[in-house]
């Protein structure tokens, strides 16, 4: 596979939720965030490294990449790598 066909998946989904405050759709920041008028994300759960590793893993598994881990690193030395089970 092209590293251009891989760009042409993944550059959407991570631009997507880059340099976005992502909260919990739960949390009750959210809604002084809507009265703020502040942008941020919505998400169906707790906005974890190993969270954001599953969910990402999944939305680029379903842009068609037939990935089967994912690394994601939060700081030099906190790093998360999620092998899919599918």
């Amino acid at each position: 596979m092209l590293f251009s066909d891989i760009d042409a998946i993944v550059e959407p989904i991570i631009k997507s939720y880059d340099h976005y405050f992502l909260v919990h759709d739960e949390d009750a920041l959210c809604g002084m965030l809507e009265l703020a008028n502040e942008p941020f994300i919505k998400l169906p759960m707790e906005t974890s490294a190993e969270n954001m590793a599953i969910w990402l893993y999944s939305q680029i598994k379903r842009g068609g990449l037939p990935i089967t881990k994912i690394e994601l690193q939060e700081t030099e030395s906190s790093t998360i790598i999620y092998e899919g089970n599918d």
